[in-house]
């Protein structure tokens, strides 16, 4: 489990890249590991099974409450 869940900070770290790098070390680490507790499996299977939500509900809930985590997103320059 701790080598899976290594490897989700290590996906997450990518995929948010540019929003991470204007977050100090500490607050960067808290967000990962913020953003991994919201997307572990567990996490998915209380949404579908104890909440009842849909799948399509709960993908929308996942996608709101990353975008209130994560910083916003910097400009391209």
């Amino acid at each position: 489990m701790k080598l899976v869940r290594e490897r989700t900070i290590v996906r997450l770290e990518q995929m948010y890249a540019r929003e991470l790098r204007t977050l100090d070390e500490a607050s960067r680490k808290h967000l990962l590991i913020a953003l991994e507790a919201l997307t572990d499996m567990e996490s998915w299977a209380r949404m579908r099974h104890f909440y009842n939500l849909s799948f399509e509900e709960a993908c929308a809930l996942w996608i709101h409450a990353i975008d209130r985590l994560l910083p916003r997103t910097p400009a391209v320059s």
